[in-house]
């Protein structure tokens, strides 16, 4: 996988992605966006998985990875600067696109593909956070009052440590612990790359703690009037342990977009792609198929 760099002509600082280019004639370009304090690198076995007729890309989201656009903590109130950020990429794109996302990732490309109805022909939502539809009110009540603050992963990631004397030190203290012992050993060294910045004193998470906390603080966005005006096939799996789009929500999303394919894997995890990467790039291939007459 090849890393390169872009720089949007209205940010300050750099945006920096993932591209893995297609043998030739490529017409379809599919992106993966990433969760909360994750990073493009993380996801690369699943892009370098795809057959060579799509070109494949995922970006660092500002304040993850190697990106380095502002971002201030006390200056994040929602996810829509992610929103503005993934738009301004797709715009650079010359084939039609698929959107894929994981977590946050795929809260935030539904809003986008929403907006772009001629550029994204097909959507792949991977345990995404989707709230109630009518917990509007209550998650700006929370940003607005900072109740936000108590969620118990906004404490978490506050706690999480980011020092590490070397790469290699950050694996191991990842591996079978916490929420990444379902991950195989070769997908946190992935995460630890694309994620960690040399220090003088070994590697630090690239993604800051308190940047991490306040994505969770805000409470995500609300996707719903998004919802109900996409255009293109989706397909959204769903974890059967811990999901953040639970049975009622799924259900919720495919009455008001009937052209849904929902699947609720069993024996996953809110980290499916980690667990089943076989499954994201199937599912990304038969979207090729549906939305696309090659």
């Amino acid at each position: 996988m090849e890393r390169r760099s872009c720089n949007l002509p209205h940010s300050k600082g750099r945006l920096s992605y993932l591209f893995r280019p297609a043998a030739s004639g490529a017409k379809v370009h599919f992106h993966m966006a990433h969760a909360n304090g994750f990073n493009a690198l993380t996801y690369q076995k699943i892009l370098d998985a795809l057959p060579y007729e799509i070109e494949a890309s995922a970006i660092d989201q500002r304040g993850h990875g190697q990106s380095t656009l502002p971002a201030d903590p006390k200056r994040l109130n929602s996810w829509k600067i992610y929103e503005k950020d993934l738009l301004a990429y797709i715009d650079q794109q010359s084939h039609p696109i698929i959107l894929g996302g994981h977590s946050m990732g795929g809260a935030v490309s539904i809003t986008v593909a929403a907006a772009r109805p001629q550029k994204v022909k097909a959507l792949l939502l991977v345990d995404p956070v989707l709230p109630p539809e009518f917990a509007g009110p209550l998650l700006g009540l929370m940003r607005y009052t900072k109740l936000g603050n108590q969620i118990p992963m906004v404490k978490s990631a506050l706690k999480r440590k980011r020092q590490f004397r070397s790469a290699q030190a950050a694996v191991e203290n990842y591996v079978d612990k916490g929420a990444f012992k379902t991950w195989p050993r070769e997908w946190i060294e992935d995460y630890v790359a694309g994620g960690t910045r040399r220090t003088a004193d070994g590697v630090e998470l690239s993604c800051a703690p308190a940047w991490e906390a306040q994505n969770f603080a805000v409470s995500g966005n609300h996707p719903w009037p998004a919802i109900r005006k996409l255009k293109c096939p989706v397909t959204l799996l769903a974890a059967s342990e811990g999901s953040t789009c639970p049975e009622p929500i799924s259900s919720k999303f495919k009455i008001y977009h009937q052209n849904t394919v929902v699947r609720r894997i069993t024996g996953t995890s809110h980290f499916l792609p980690m667990e089943k990467p076989a499954l994201i790039v199937d599912a990304i291939n038969e979207l090729v198929q549906k939305a696309f007459t090659f």
